[in-house]
């Protein structure tokens, strides 16, 4: 992959923009990139800017029309507020609007993969938006420490930008696959099944999407506490009650006398299992 920064394309001199056509054109160009760690400080500063002068009102050139019109601002009753806030206000919504769309796109990708396939293609999207997220967050610090805090601060339901970022990777695409069959909490046992018949599995893999699931629950004011309800809920407790029926369907096998080839079998899927229960308490005590 090429090093080579990604640098804005802002319009030229000549033409009439403001902080806000700014703020959409790098928000679009940050989205887009496949290595957040390429973009340009150019980029980073350009929008730093924006959205500063967009919060202060020192820069209204281009919004000869009015205000912009920001989809979502009625459903969580920011249309009411007054400038700055309202200025917070259409920056958070723009952001909440443009990853909605961005996850949905990977969303449809994902529901074309199944098993190891799509627990692959979900690790590496993970990456890259974890890297958005906080690339984000740092862009938009006054969005995350003033508006959000201060403006905001009797609304538990608005998050700093990189909560927000969080909150809306398990709405869309870790509900969106659930919603389809449990796609993913299936793909995860399928994994777990595969090591339990003896096969060799990708075990990083499977650490990097249990330690993904453990960062997405999220409770206190504006979603700052961590909690396990998500990774609970799609992991944990389906493992364990496929666990517990895996253990029932081995005493009694084990209750008809077969094999020693067969015990041996069956170990290994109770050993893989003890290292998985073994796992989920590390990760417990980590969180």
């Amino acid at each position: 992959m090429s090093s080579r920064k990604i640098v804005v394309k802002l319009p030229s001199s000549r033409q009439n923009y403001s902080s806000w056509a700014i703020i959409i054109r790098c928000l679009d160009e940050l989205i887009a990139l496949e290595n957040h760690k390429l973009a340009s400080y150019s980029l980073y500063v350009f929008m730093y800017t924006a959205v500063l002068n967009h919060l202060t009102g020192s820069s209204r050139s281009g919004l000869d029309a009015g205000r912009p019109v920001v989809p979502g601002m009625a459903e969580l009753k920011l249309d009411a507020l007054v400038s700055p806030g309202r200025a917070g206000g259409e920056v958070y919504c723009t952001i909440l609007n443009k990853l909605n769309v961005h996850l949905e796109g990977i969303l449809q990708r994902a529901m074309e993969l199944r098993r190891e396939a799509l627990l692959e293609y979900y690790s590496s999207q993970w990456a890259r938006y974890a890297s958005l997220a906080k690339l984000l967050g740092n862009i938009c610090v006054h969005i995350s420490t003033h508006w959000v805090k201060s403006t905001m601060g009797g609304r538990d339901d608005i998050y700093s930008v990189p909560v927000l970022a969080i909150t809306r990777w398990k709405s869309v695409f870790v509900d969106g696959l659930q919603r389809a069959d449990q796609k993913l909490t299936n793909a995860l046992l399928s994994l777990i099944a595969s090591q339990r018949s003896g096969e060799s599995i990708n075990s990083e893999l499977l650490k990097s999407i249990l330690a993904s699931l453990a960062t997405l629950g999220r409770s206190g004011g504006h979603g700052e506490t961590e909690t396990l309800d998500v990774y609970e809920e799609v992991f944990e407790t389906p493992f364990l009650d496929d666990a517990r029926e895996y253990y029932r369907q081995c005493a009694k096998f084990i209750a008809q006398g077969p094999s020693e080839a067969c015990q041996k079998a069956v170990g290994v899927g109770i050993s893989g299992n003890i290292q998985k229960v073994e796992e989920i308490g590390r990760l417990k005590v980590e969180s």
